[in-house]
């Protein structure tokens, strides 16, 4: 579990859901040692366990499934859909609360999600390489699915900014397109071509781009 999970202090307990992700315990060193601590660790994932029993019911209404879908996407950022947190904030009577959390969220744009989700995962995944790779496949086909839609991370201070183009472009050779790799390549180079660790990436890059024209 140690090894899995990535933990490096004992004891340490985790609460997780029926897909084994972590719902809350590794971040905040969580140690239900005694009654109260175990009800504040639950108290914070309860929420989500009732949405999904409401939204799950024969009576659930449109409020439900919004209540959901902004629960289930701030809390398993793995099952985050963008779009539908849009919609549910604008729903009458969403949780003022709810809509508050996910503002942050929102203003970052749907790479925020994406880029959490794959952080979470690759976390759970812990040792198990084959599980990050999946994990960082699936980031990139979704950050190129956005980028090719438009959406793009312009803001050379965001500490999103690198991670996104990175993978733009690594889902942009993938695709062969070689107008968004050449994008994505020169914004990389741009910001960071001479940063004394992040540089690094430069040349495999160009080399990818490369040998993208000659095959």
């Amino acid at each position: 579990m140690f090894g899995h999970y990535g933990l490096r202090g004992f004891p340490t307990m985790l609460i997780l859901d029926s897909d084994g992700e972590v719902l809350h315990g590794k971040a905040v060193g969580f140690r239900a040692s005694n009654e109260r601590a175990l009800r504040d660790g639950l108290a914070r994932v309860e929420p989500l366990f009732a949405a999904r029993r409401a939204a799950a019911s024969a009576e659930a209404t449109e409020l439900d499934r919004a209540r959901l879908a902004l629960i289930e996407g701030l809390r398993k950022p793995s099952k985050a859909d963008f779009d539908a947190m849009e919609r549910a904030a604008k729903v009458k009577g969403i949780d003022p609360e709810l809509v508050a959390e996910f503002e942050p969220i929102r203003l970052r744009g749907p790479y925020a999600l994406i880029y959490g989700a794959y952080t979470a995962k690759a976390r759970n995944a812990g040792k198990d390489r084959s599980a990050k790779l999946e994990a960082r496949q699936e980031a990139i086909a979704k950050t190129y699915a956005i980028y090719q839609r438009g959406h793009t991370i312009d803001d050379r201070s965001s500490d999103l900014h690198r991670s996104f183009w990175i993978l733009a472009f690594d889902g942009a050779i993938e695709a062969r397109n070689r107008g968004l790799a050449e994008r994505a390549f020169e914004e990389y180079r741009a910001t960071y071509g001479e940063h004394p660790t992040y540089k690094t990436h430069v040349e495999p890059m160009k080399a990818k781009l490369e040998k993208l024209g000659t095959e």
